[in-house]
């Protein structure tokens, strides 16, 4: 009986990979969840009804990490009245909320300065969820990548490490034996 000097070393990067691929799924579990959450808010925004309201404060957010570059996006908020009542809102759309995704931040800023008058879309059954575009569903196609990407790499990821790193059992003679 030989036994492999490598198994102590391949059942240890078994392991890890495992452990690697299944973080990886669980970030690809999450993106995947955004993903579908969105596309019912979406959904609900189609059957918003709607007002007129006015843009109240249009500008760029700077933050930064510390490490990279900034990042910007559009913070924004805009009044709008239900019946008696005046509210408030910042979001863009429920596919993209704070304008980031497929727009840059100028062109946000050009179709929404402070002042202009907009359309605004609320939820008839809570007025103070409001939105200034219904949304577009291409705008969550990169979650959905990412996600879908993510699980699908952990399952070959997986499959690899099962076919090349585990263990394999020794073949006896009743492998060869099948029922009749």
């Amino acid at each position: 009986m030989t036994s492999d000097p490598m198994a102590g070393e391949k059942k240890s990067a078994a392991r890890l990979i495992t452990a690697i691929a299944l973080a990886l799924a669980t970030i690809g579990v999450f993106l995947f969840g955004i993903f579908v959450y969105r596309v019912q808010l979406v959904a609900s925004a189609q059957g918003y009804s709607t007002t007129e309201g006015i843009v109240a404060k249009s500008d760029t957010n700077y933050s930064s990490s510390g490490r990279g570059p900034q990042s910007r996006s559009v913070e924004m908020s805009y009044r709008y009245s239900v019946g008696e009542k005046t509210y408030t809102s910042s979001l863009i759309s429920h596919a993209d909320p704070k304008g980031q995704l497929n727009e840059s931040v100028d062109v946000i800023l050009n179709r929404y300065p402070v002042g202009k008058n907009v359309e605004v879309f609320y939820d008839s059954t809570d007025p103070t969820i409001a939105v200034l575009e219904r949304g577009n569903l291409w705008a969550l196609a990169p979650l959905m990548a990412w996600g879908s990407g993510l699980l699908l790499a952990c399952f070959f990821i997986i499959r690899w490490v099962n076919r090349h790193l585990k263990p394999r059992r020794a073949a006896t003679v009743l492998d060869g034996i099948r029922p009749s």
